[in-house]
């Protein structure tokens, strides 16, 4: 009967991991079910396989049965109690799962709870292995750092984050190509947490210790850690520009602008959207600190990249193309007084805008709209109204049509189509459209300004 079961058990994994590899056959997920309750049946009567029950609770949790899974959680632990042969281990390892379900279902009594109790298990067993065991302990008080800075105790959540650090820098000592990535992880935690607590040096701090480990992780596996060192660099930029460092900000920039060209430079297609967006963060960084030439540099790089990617993938990349277009539009016309060079790129904008809304109309509406409305902006500007009111038409006629569809998200957007026309045409019908539908959302900023503007007209 036992050997019967144990082969039983063996075909039923067998065909989970064929079902795993079937992913284009939607049924999958239900046939594996199926089979892992089989198991489940199998191992709780006869007392063997709690391993499988596990892997069943993880499947579950991963497709969100999280209800289902703690059901039969709770069920293995009860025979975990009973059974004095379970290894300490394993019963540490039911417990954490049990309160990352509870956590899930935001019960937070029980999911402390448990986590406590598996972290007071794998303390001690800890004591006795440690090189097996503080892996498993790093990840637990990692695990509580993060419960407890949900539930708003920074004192608790700070000395676990604290805890997991200290045992990944014993572990990596020993370890370094196994650890360190976890390493690096506990450090920008520390950082994202210094930071929120208002912290921001001790967060810098962190953020460069995980900075360094990644160079160093970069050195020996370009492939794979180059891409993720890009990311942490413009992340620091980001960070150094919010706390008033502007060139420590403009480094981190360029290195990661740097990092960028070189992934793309043998994986284009992979790496030439994150160099478009590294340009796009220069120019930006550069007009904010009134050194529109350069920005406009980085720009016209970024655009170049933009036309690349839409030429291969128009779908995935016209967007893009079409919100750099317009973003140049303004940049020319607003920054350097070009107003030739801005209209080449607003009608650019505006065509991309129109192919993209025959696609796909309830997607792109919105955007045409605002692209009529740039251009409405610009021709009044340059005091040729008739164009001017051509393009306002044109976006108030497609807001009507949005709004019919979703009149809370789009009414502001109509109301203040409906004032600027009346505004150019001196039409009163349109302007008491525009505040009679301006009433209806005063929490908007525009219906406000709208409001003031127009009650000593009809109030």
């Amino acid at each position: 009967m036992e050997e019967s079961n144990n082969t039983l058990i063996k075909e039923l994994k067998s065909k989970i991991e064929e079902l795993e590899a079937r992913t284009d056959y939607e049924g999958r997920f239900v046939e594996i079910e199926d089979a892992y309750e089989k198991i489940k049946a199998v191992s709780f009567e006869e007392g063997v396989e709690y391993d499988a029950v596990m892997d069943y609770i993880d499947f579950l949790c991963n497709h969100a049965k999280d209800s289902k899974a703690l059901k039969i959680a709770k069920e293995l632990e009860n025979i975990y109690d009973r059974d004095n042969n379970i290894k300490q281990e394993d019963k540490a390892v039911l417990w954490g799962t049990i309160g990352e379900i509870y956590d899930v279902q935001y019960s937070s009594e029980q999911c402390e709870k448990y986590y406590l109790r598996a972290l007071r298990l794998r303390e001690e067993l800890a004591k006795t292995d440690p090189d097996r065991f503080n892996p498993d302990l790093a990840n637990t008080c990692n695990r509580l750092g993060v419960f407890y800075r949900n539930q708003d105790k920074p004192d608790e959540a700070r000395d676990f984050y604290l805890r997991a650090l200290r045992l990944y820098e014993d572990l990596a000592k020993t370890n370094p190509d196994r650890f360190n990535p976890d390493l690096v992880d506990t450090c920008n935690t520390l950082g994202v947490f210094y930071d929120g607590q208002g912290k921001p040096e001790d967060a810098c701090d962190f953020y460069l210790r995980a900075l360094r480990i990644h160079e160093e992780l970069a050195k020996t596996d370009p492939d794979g850690f180059n891409p993720v060192l890009a990311r942490k660099c413009d992340n620091l930029g980001s960070f150094c520009e919010h706390q008033g460092k502007p060139e420590d900000a403009c480094d981190f920039y360029l290195r990661a602008l740097r990092i960028y060209e070189e992934l793309a430079k043998t994986n284009p297609d992979k790496f030439n959207s994150d160099l478009a967006g590294a340009y796009d963060n220069l120019g930006i960084f550069y007009y904010i600190h009134n050194k529109p030439d350069e920005a406009l540099d980085f720009h016209l790089r970024a655009l170049r990249i933009y036309e690349e990617l839409a030429k291969a993938d128009p779908d995935k990349f016209n967007h893009d193309l079409a919100w750099k277009c317009g973003n140049l539009g303004d940049f020319y016309y607003y920054i350097h007084d070009k107003p030739d060079e801005a209209l080449d790129f607003y009608l650019r904008a505006l065509r991309l805008f129109e192919e993209l809304a025959k696609a796909d109309p309830d997607k792109f509406n919105h955007d045409l709209a605002r692209e009529c409305d740039n251009l409405g902006d610009f021709y009044s500007d340059q005091s040729k109204q008739d164009d001017a009111l051509d393009f306002y038409l044109r976006a108030l006629r497609i807001y009507e049509e949005l709004a019919k569809t979703d009149p809370d998200r789009f009414n502001p957007d109509l109301a203040e189509s409906y004032r600027i026309f009346g505004v150019l045409k001196n039409y009163n019908k349109w302007l008491k459209k525009s505040y009679q539908l301006a009433l209806k959302y005063p929490q908007d900023p525009r219906c406000r300004r709208i409001i003031n503007t127009l009650k000593k007209n009809f109030e």
